[in-house]
């Protein structure tokens, strides 16, 4: 069942909390809006990088958009062809 929500006085509208939570939607989170075929539509724009703190820690939050590969062997490759030694 959809959510009804209500426009106050100054154009704000509350995004409900269930959706919040699954949407990871926070204080500061940004949302695209725009109007497509007579419907609004809010898409979450990717967070550029703020640094926030979380327990103390400034924490870039963000999300990986593949697995992390591992470079060990091409740095080694390159240390190597420098004429370095690897340990």
């Amino acid at each position: 069942m959809a959510d009804v929500v209500t426009i106050d006085a100054a154009g704000r509208l509350v995004i409900p909390k269930a959706i919040r939570a699954r949407l990871q939607l926070r204080d500061g989170s940004r949302l695209e809006i725009r109007e497509e075929g007579g419907r609004i539509l809010l898409e979450q724009v990717a967070d550029a990088g703020v640094p926030v703190e979380v327990e103390g820690l400034l924490v870039i939050r963000g999300r990986l958009l593949r697995e992390v590969p591992d470079h060990r062997e091409l740095r080694a490759d390159r240390i190597r062809s420098l004429g370095g030694v690897i340990r």
